[in-house]
């Protein structure tokens, strides 16, 4: 029998709490590899010695916005995704548009996942692992066949794996706290608040996955739930994210952090615990992380899938898209297709001699947090207009013109995130995501035109994210 991605059978409905609900969404977020890989790789390739301030920023900007997503979610009955807020509060033209963004951006990070888990089960392993593409690709067929079989991972195991991810954070941070210069740490995101702009779409980078939360909107207990789980999970990822940040320079120090990141890599927080905490604490480090890599590629893995079906069910992709395995209703040919075009990233970064975690994680997780943070942009235009003459409205503005300010930053000092392998990237990236709006709202004019019906059903498919 067919279960949803939150282990659950269709019929079975309103059976998350506030917990569950919480380790689903984090387990998208995945706050450990942001802790461990995005954050000493943001030192590295910025150079910026204080990355705090940006994941307050942007924290607080996310505590902005939450509040009008939410309700207009809870309006509109089914909000499965980004477009479904464009279509619904927008137009369906706009919808379409929003939803191919959607699809290129979340495939980016999907892609980039895959390194850094190639990279974490390497230094799992030692010098006898294999190259991380063939990790990678070994991963991607089990992936594509627990998307096919439609068997994500439980809740249950969700939840203690979340557990662990935050204890393991805490102490480690901690041991390093106390063990370094605290007052230098903690002075330094003051010092560097000229720095802010440069380390914006890395602080936003360690939020995408938080909108998923309205996925599971049929799902929960009560019409509470969501928003309980929001409130806890923006001041816990805030300030973990600012402890991610601060500790690893209380242990180096201001002038050697930036160094100490570019020797380590994604290996600098393990590096800093061993010295504090031992080499078995570092072994179950390296342990949480290949196994939060692996959660994360499994949920991004069925949203993607799930997205280009309701896409083929709408219309704005081939119909054959959407079709259904009859034994499990998982979206097998999407999910094939999925597969193909990752596997042809992972072999094409592998061809070219990228590094798993500087290259394509961080060159994939740009990628994707800059096409994100696009669409919240339209997202909170949606919300204001859906919310114009409610009481909401001031609150939804602040939200929409927070957003487009940190999206412009975000375009002007892109390239800061960019390895001069990469650095292609950093007006192609723009044009990209423009092109692919651009297909996505012409194919839409010509649904108005040719098949209205269809046209007018954009964003009312269902519950991809």
């Amino acid at each position: 029998m067919a279960r949803t991605d939150d282990g659950t059978h269709p019929g079975q409905t309103g059976r998350l709490g506030v917990p569950r609900l919480l380790g689903l969404v984090m387990a998208t977020v995945t706050p450990l590899i942001v802790a461990v890989a995005v954050i000493p790789a943001g030192y590295a390739q910025t150079g910026v010695t204080g990355l705090a301030p940006a994941f307050l920023a942007v924290a607080l900007v996310m505590a902005v916005f939450v509040p009008g997503y939410l309700a207009m979610g809870r309006d509109i009955g089914h909000p499965g995704g980004f477009y479904a807020y464009a279509a619904r509060g927008l137009n369906p033209v706009a919808g379409a548009a929003a939803a191919a963004v959607a699809l290129v951006a979340y495939w980016a990070l999907l892609v980039g996942l895959f390194g850094v888990f190639g990279s974490a089960v390497g230094a799992l392993i030692g010098p006898s692992a294999p190259h991380w593409a063939v990790t990678a690709l070994v991963a991607l067929v089990v992936v594509t066949v627990l998307s096919v079989l439609w068997l994500p991972v439980p809740t249950a195991v969700v939840l203690v794996a979340l557990v662990a991810d935050v204890v393991w954070c805490v102490v480690t941070y901690a041991a390093l706290l106390v063990s370094g210069d605290v007052l230098d740490a903690v002075s330094t995101p003051g010092d560097s608040l000229h720095e802010l702009p440069r380390a914006l779409l890395l602080g936003f980078l360690g939020w995408v996955g938080v909108e998923t939360v309205m996925i599971y909107h049929r799902r929960v207990r009560g019409s509470r739930t969501i928003g309980r789980a929001v409130r806890l999970m923006v001041p816990l990822l805030g300030a973990l994210y600012v402890l991610a940040a601060i500790a690893p320079v209380a242990a180096t120090g201001t002038n050697g952090i930036v160094a100490a990141a570019r020797t380590h890599g994604d290996g600098l927080v393990f590096h800093l615990a061993e010295q504090q905490l031992g080499a078995g604490w570092v072994d179950i480090g390296h342990v949480l992380f290949a196994v939060g890599a692996f959660a994360a590629m499994v949920s991004f893995s069925m949203t993607v899938s799930s997205y280009v079906r309701n896409l083929g069910v709408d219309g704005v992709l081939p119909a054959s898209l959407g079709v259904l395995s009859r034994r499990t209703a998982a979206p097998v040919r999407a999910t094939a297709a999925l597969c193909a075009l990752t596997a042809v990233a992972v072999l094409t970064a592998a061809a070219v001699g990228w590094d798993p975690v500087a290259h394509v994680f961080l060159g994939g997780g740009a990628f994707g947090a800059l096409g994100v943070l696009a669409l919240l942009v339209v997202v909170a235009g949606a919300v204001v207009r859906y919310r114009w003459r409610t009481r909401g409205v001031v609150l939804a503005v602040v939200a929409a013109v927070a957003l487009a300010g940190l999206l412009v930053i975000a375009l002007v000092e892109f390239d800061a995130l960019l390895s001069p392998e990469t650095v292609v990237l950093r007006w192609t990236v723009p044009v990209v995501f423009a092109l692919v709006a651009v297909a996505g709202a012409v194919r839409a004019w010509w649904m108005r035109t040719h098949d209205p019906a269809r046209y007018r059903a954009i964003g009312t498919t269902g519950e991809a994210s």
